[in-house]
């Protein structure tokens, strides 16, 4: 998900302008809000998949990139923020998103943002968006563990062997 802050609030897509999906890629032109008005294709690859943006603003603001939620089980989840990339992992599994522009980052959001585990952390890259077009790409992988999930096992999950 791609996220705008701007004025104070984080604005996010709530409808799509324009969209269409075809067997190769999904397209969608949206608007966060006025002023910023962004074309966004998906792209399935292995494990994952790979982001298109552009985006044309007349606004000065921040965007965020997120990959996919990873369950934070504390002690026991790693994570990196590099120039371009950041990751959230453990030894089932890791969520990774590389990206063409921006700083990596590892968001840590409230409690119970996600279905299944009550902390997670989102893997993200950062970037300063000024008036005109920006444009960027975003590879988004994730896997995890073909075992069953335990819901409330230990301080995370657990597994059923």
């Amino acid at each position: 998900m791609l996220a705008f802050y701007v004025h104070g609030m984080y604005y996010v897509r709530r409808r799509c302008l324009e969209h269409m999906v075809t067997e190769t890629e999904v397209y969608a032109r949206w608007s966060p809000i006025e002023g910023i008005e962004v074309e966004t294709w998906l792209i399935p690859a292995e494990g994952g998949h790979l982001r298109r943006h552009r985006i044309v603003s007349r606004l000065s603001c921040e965007a965020y990139d997120c990959g996919f939620s990873y369950p934070d089980c504390m002690e026991q989840t790693s994570q990196t923020e590099e120039e371009h990339m950041a990751a959230v992992w453990d030894e089932n599994g890791e969520s990774r998103l590389s990206a063409s522009m921006g700083q990596g980052t590892v968001i840590r959001p409230f409690s119970n943002m996600n279905l299944i585990f009550p902390n997670v952390r989102i893997p993200a890259v950062h970037l300063a968006i000024e008036p005109g077009v920006t444009e960027f790409e975003s590879m988004v992988t994730a896997s995890f563990t073909q075992k069953d999930i335990v819901i409330g096992g230990g301080n995370c999950y657990a597994l059923r062997d």
